[in-house]
């Protein structure tokens, strides 16, 4: 299910078949017999037929009617939104360039279309990297929606939430939530209450506080979108198991790693019955499986799914195509975790440079790519190596999203891991300091990305000796109102046992004796009684409480 960008592939049917050409019946019937023609191919991904029949619609509406006529205009949004699905973006754009243009030169505009040309518009520049022209364009649509469309308009609806996938893309969480939940309210009262939109905006929000770490809406909307495509679509659509994967997925993001399997073994049966076990949404549904093994310490079956999830692209796609990016890069994950550097970087470097390919060297892909080599660079001791690679990954976030951004603050943090590791405990502190603070700002102080920097910083310090400067960050982490995750509470814990350190370093038996209590109570709920961390901790207790 591809999130709501630009032009739906509905609105589109309606447009093309509420302003064919009139005044000839053979033009009618054949504008109409390519539009739908190109329609169904780009339903079935078969773009490049698409693409052409597309192309022979705006060529005949041209002929017929001329540049400026609805009838052209609608062939080339349909042109654009295929191009786009196709992830051509750098081919739609001038399509929905050329849109706009022709309605600035024009007595008239239909409203409604040049909303619908500043959404495709928007959507092209944004897959390209031009964020500020993006954003931009956005804003012109909602405008002339507020201006020229009732509130309570399906475009307006489109617009707004097109707009909140923009922010959302950007990781501007704050911005996008209260336009996502604008379109779902706007959606739910002017469409059926099983409106695959509907549907689509569950999904956005359930995304979103994903994101944001707020499990339990999330799952709430994850819960309501699922309801929804099963009962409009099937359980066996693709649509359904689009949903499900991701809803996997958002467990195994919060540690849940019972649910995630659950889902992930439904969803691979029903897959594996529709798909097929050569297509790539399976492909996908064995990457996510990879994850959660990979999570749980299963490292010989993250990288079976993982090396099985690749060789399903590699036989539908050419060694270089950008779909394999994203699976080389979990592969080399997997090598990462089995130590087994020389192939995570093997790997890593193939997604590098299919990204490079495709994006250009100063995309944000590129850099995460280059910040993950540079973490393998870390671990191999290759310090000059990993500085040079985490300085360039730096320079790209900041000049493409910012200084303020997450992934500025992700990089930020990767620098204090190596100079925590070089022994350099003061540079360290310094980088994750300020990784910490752009974290309060884009997750707030409750969050457990913020908390597990913050945690960070508390343990170099105990490590280094600065019990005094230690102690005040671990009472914030374990004050903290973190939402109820086993993430947070595998911080809370840790957390907690460092100030139980603290206060024993102290002589402050009492408070150390309840902290490692504590400890203890946490690690048998996350871990079971019997497990061996629970039981080191009980030891390091007793000898607490004996010295």
């Amino acid at each position: 299910m591809h999130r709501s960008i630009t032009l739906s592939i509905a609105i589109l049917i309606a447009l093309l078949s509420l302003t064919a050409p009139t005044h000839s019946i053979i033009a009618k019937t054949s504008f109409k017999d390519l539009s739908d023609q190109a329609l169904e191919h780009a339903d079935k991904e078969n773009y490049d037929q698409a693409i052409k029949l597309a192309k022979q619609a705006v060529e005949l509406a041209t002929q017929k009617h001329g540049l400026t006529d609805i009838n052209t205009i609608d062939a080339k949004f349909l042109l654009g939104q295929i191009y786009y699905e196709a992830d051509q973006s750098e081919l739609a754009k001038p399509i929905y360039s050329d849109i706009l243009t022709t309605y600035q030169n024009s007595d008239s505009a239909d409203n409604e279309n040049l909303i619908l040309a500043h959404l495709g518009l928007a959507a092209c520049l944004q897959d390209l990297g031009n964020y500020e022209d993006s954003e931009l364009n956005y804003k012109v649509a909602n405008q002339i929606c507020k201006e020229h469309l009732p509130r309570e308009h399906e475009i307006t609806a489109q617009a707004i939430a097109d707009f909140a996938d923009f922010y959302y893309d950007n990781d501007q969480f704050d911005k996008a939530e209260p336009l996502h939940l604008q379109a779902l309210e706007i959606r739910q009262k002017v469409l059926d209450q099983n409106h695959e939109d509907i549907c689509q905006s569950h999904l956005n929000l359930a995304l979103l506080y994903n994101r944001k770490g707020d499990s339990p809406k999330a799952i709430r909307h994850y819960t309501k979108a699922l309801a929804i495509s099963k009962r409009t679509n099937g359980v066996h659509s693709n649509e359904t198991i689009y949903i499900l994967n991701d809803f996997a997925r958002h467990y195994i993001v919060h540690a849940n790693y019972r649910k995630a399997e659950s889902l992930l073994k439904q969803v691979e049966r029903i897959a594996k019955k529709h798909f097929g076990v050569d297509h790539e949404d399976y492909a996908d549904i064995l990457n996510n499986l990879g994850l959660l093994y990979r999570c749980t310490d299963k490292f010989d079956l993250a990288l079976k799914h993982n090396k099985q999830a690749l060789a399903i692209l590699e036989n539908i796609y050419e060694k270089d195509h950008p779909n394999l990016s994203s699976s080389l890069f979990n592969l080399a994950a997997t090598y990462r975790e089995l130590d087994k550097l020389d192939l995570a970087i093997k790997f890593q470097k193939r997604s590098l440079a299919i990204d490079e390919k495709i994006h250009g060297k100063d995309h944000i892909n590129v850099a995460a790519n280059i910040s993950s080599i540079a973490e393998i660079y870390t671990t191999q001791k290759k310090y000059d190596k990993a500085l040079e690679l985490l300085e360039r990954s730096l320079s790209i976030y900041k000049a493409t999203l910012g200084d303020e951004h997450q992934y500025v603050a992700t990089t930020l943090k990767k620098f204090g891991t190596l100079y925590h590791q070089q022994g350099e405990p003061k540079n360290a502190v310094e980088y994750l300091k300020q990784a910490a603070n752009i974290y309060e700002k884009t997750h707030g102080i409750n969050s457990t990305t913020y908390n597990q920097c913050l945690y960070d910083i508390g343990g170099i310090l105990v490590l280094d000796g600065q019990i005094s400067k230690s102690k005040p960050i671990l009472d914030q982490i374990i004050k903290s109102k973190m939402p109820r995750t086993q993430e947070a509470q595998a911080i809370t814990l840790s957390a907690l046992y460092y100030r139980s350190v603290v206060h024993a370093r102290q002589a402050n038996k009492t408070d150390a004796v309840k902290d490692m209590k504590q400890v203890i109570k946490i690690a048998q709920k996350l871990f079971g009684s019997n497990h061996p961390t629970v039981k080191q901790y009980k030891e390091e207790l007793q000898y607490i409480i004996n010295n």
